[in-house]
């Protein structure tokens, strides 16, 4: 009889650590599920996690009232040492073979020095819990953008760094491949580690249910319907449903074993700027393609009510459009092989992005009233 993996999982109240939870509950092979969770309410340990899973509308919700191999552990990832406690540190230490490590500030905007104690030095934070006690397997949450090693075909490859630098001056993703780095080194030296490298992660392929209101993408889509205008934007967008994307994360593979890195975006559901712009006119909207300078200009002349009034940094200053474009990295100049196998092992059938996955966001984001219902609504 094997004995079960206690994990440790950072990021827990978020969107994708909160489905992840979800996924770690019902694997009969985890024993303790350590959870680092600011403000902990010492009477009720799994408030925030309830709120979580109402607000992403997570299902297991009974499974996680009825749990009891859940600890709480009050830290912050901005803190030295994850702001938790000596007892809870060596606890954590002796206690956890598996290590998810999903928490990070997300930020489009901010410089790599703002972001560098919440994203790099709790990676650091997190080795030495795996450097100290019993061996522990590090899962480490990256980011598509972050992705610096190329073949000879100029793809990005499923692998650590290396000596590839990034050609990027977004702090966020500067963070990501900084704590990549960090993570090859303690590879190199013995420890164990598995890197998922996301791409847009888009909301679960059943209910809809998504991340919208701080959700870059999805507010540049409705400031899009607000206005009546969309740039023209030479891009492949890939949706990645969030339920997809922590089922291969849970996978008992990284339970034992480190040394995959997964360039993890759903590779089969590739769809245009342009395609979209048009399902969006099919569906009643009435949106005009035009220059992207033009549509800037439109942006800049609105009011804050518009969706992306606060991402005016980002989109409302000179560059902007490569800007854009180099945050969306070319989808297809990805590798997958890695994602692929993973996918294999899963019984998981990926929806079809035109147009079941996409009509199926659409309904959640009209029902919760983050986008408009059009008045007439073409039958097509």
């Amino acid at each position: 009889m094997h004995s079960k993996k206690n994990v440790l999982l950072t990021g827990a109240t978020g969107f994708i650590g909160s489905y992840l939870l979800a996924d770690l509950l019902e694997n009969k092979d985890i024993g303790r599920i350590y959870i680092l969770s600011r403000k902990v309410d010492k009477t009720n340990e799994k408030e925030r996690l309830f709120t979580a899973f109402e607000k992403f509308s997570v299902p297991g919700h009974e499974r996680l009232a009825a749990a009891t191999n859940i600890s709480v552990i009050e830290g912050d990832i901005t803190q030295p040492r994850l702001g938790i406690s000596d007892a809870a540190f060596e606890e954590l230490c002796s206690e956890v073979d598996v290590i998810h490590h999903i928490a990070a500030r997300v930020n489009h905007i901010r410089p790599y020095e703002v972001l560098k104690a919440p994203n790099v030095d709790s990676v650091a934070d997190i080795i030495s819990i795996a450097q100290k006690g019993r061996d522990k397997i590090v899962n480490f949450v990256s980011t598509l953008g972050s992705a610096a090693k190329k073949d000879k075909d100029g793809r990005y490859v499923e692998a650590f760094p290396g000596n590839a630098v990034l050609n990027s001056d977004m702090g966020y993703l500067l963070s990501k491949w900084e704590s990549e780095r960090l993570l090859e080194k303690f590879q190199d030296q013995g420890g164990e580690v598995n890197l998922f490298r996301l791409g847009y992660i888009s909301g679960h392929s059943h209910t809809g249910a998504s991340l919208f209101t701080d959700n870059q993408f999805m507010l540049f889509i409705k400031s899009c319907i607000q206005l009546g205008y969309a740039p023209v934007l030479p891009r492949m967008i890939n949706f990645t449903p969030v339920d997809y994307t922590t089922a291969i994360m849970a996978q008992s593979r990284y339970m034992s074993e480190g040394g995959d890195v997964l360039n993890l975006f759903n590779y089969s559901g590739l769809i245009s700027w342009e395609d979209i712009v048009s399902w969006l006119n099919l569906r009643g909207y009435k949106i005009e393609t035009t220059d992207f300078y033009d549509w800037q200009k439109k942006l800049m002349a609105d009011n804050e009510s518009n969706a992306l009034f606060r991402f005016l940094p980002l989109y409302g200053v000179d560059g902007s459009h490569d800007k854009i474009l180099r945050f969306g990295r070319e989808i297809d100049k990805f590798d997958f092989h890695n994602t692929m196998a993973a996918t294999e092992r899963l019984a998981y059938k990926l929806p079809v992005l035109r147009y079941e996955l996409l009509d199926t966001y659409l309904r959640y984001l009209q029902s919760v009233d983050f986008l408009p219902v059009p008045h007439a609504v073409n039958a097509a």
